[in-house]
């Protein structure tokens, strides 16, 4: 189950990956990627909040403790999530995550665009 990660990668972008100096991308090497640039993201707020240090150090923690080995046994995404908060600092973009019909709205300083997913207990998608 890779839904999560397939989700992002859908919505992102050849031009998101350029950036990078990257063509293409896959799950695997999708979250490599991500932990190779992990960094705390100050500049990405919550449902209009910023995170404590604290909060910011947990995430950074919790994505370069991520095993990308075990991607296919599914990503439990939290509402609050430590891999969203990045992809909207690397990529320059907004997220609104419909979790059951709550909206998590993370946003960063002038976003490109917004992506949009949505979720429930066992599954991720674009929306």
């Amino acid at each position: 189950m890779t839904c999560f990660w397939d989700a992002i990668l859908q919505k992102l972008t050849r031009n998101d990956f350029n950036n990078f100096g990257l063509s293409h991308m896959d799950n695997s090497n999708f979250v490599r990627f991500l932990k190779n640039h992990a960094e705390k993201t100050p500049d990405v707020t919550w449902n209009d909040e910023r995170l404590s240090d604290k909060q910011l150090q947990e995430n950074y923690k919790h994505i370069i403790d991520f095993n990308p080995n075990s991607i296919r046994n599914g990503y439990d995404c939290s509402v609050c999530d430590p891999f969203l908060f990045l992809v909207c600092f690397l990529f320059n973009v907004d997220i609104d995550h419909n979790y059951n019909g709550h909206i998590m709205r993370y946003r960063v300083k002038n976003s490109n665009r917004c992506l949009r997913f949505s979720s429930n207990t066992g599954h991720f998608q674009c929306a």
